[in-house]
């Protein structure tokens, strides 16, 4: 057989097989071109260092902030926008805007993904917030951790994500109880305040 006996026979679930062929008709595509395409695009994504899923994961929650308000702007723009809004005397507003976003925020994930909001939380937090060098939120019986470092993060950004986060947590049921918060660094303790499924 040449070099056609050393390819591998490409198998798939019968179920998974019929979707398929349906996108294909349905789009009006030759199976043979659709099948090649997705394949070479699952090859693309993996050279790039993703999986297929983590792509199209990516892609959902980057549709999600679409839908929720999300909004792109350079860094330094940003930063200085909040150093000069936080000089003047629109510190209360700030806080209040930023914790109120944040409630906001939660009961969107909330209305979303009611059985698991915490996870498709914590998950968007990764996916979108580029500046945080880690966050970590986890969940240990009636209480949530919440762990952020940012070296790029100043000491008011500090201060607005943690009232941001405080916002979207209590949407999700949950009541601040600890905390430990310097510039970029930032470790709170939750605790149910009321019971929701997350």
């Amino acid at each position: 057989m040449g070099n056609g006996s050393k390819r591998k026979m490409l198998a798939a679930n019968e179920e998974i097989v019929r979707d398929f062929v349906k996108i294909a008709e349905k789009k009006g595509r030759v199976l043979y071109d659709f099948t090649n395409e997705t394949l070479t695009q699952a090859i693309r994504a993996e050279k790039m260092g993703f999986s297929l899923k983590e792509v199209l994961d990516e892609r959902g929650i980057v549709e999600a902030a679409k839908e929720a308000g999300f909004t792109l702007v350079f860094k330094r723009l940003w930063y200085e926008t909040l150093e000069k809004a936080w000089g003047t005397s629109n510190k209360k507003w700030l806080l209040k805007a930023w914790n109120e976003t944040g409630k906001w925020f939660g009961k969107l994930y909330l209305s979303k993904y009611p059985e698991k909001a915490l996870e498709a939380l914590k998950e968007s937090f990764r996916t979108l917030m580029w500046d945080l060098e880690e966050i970590e939120l986890t969940k240990k019986g009636d209480e949530v951790y919440i762990q952020c470092l940012s070296a790029s993060f100043s000491d008011i950004h500090t201060t607005l994500f943690v009232t941001f986060l405080k916002g979207a947590l209590e949407a999700l049921g949950f009541e601040p109880s600890e905390e430990e918060i310097s510039k970029g660094i930032i470790n709170l303790k939750f605790k149910v305040g009321r019971e929701l499924n997350v």
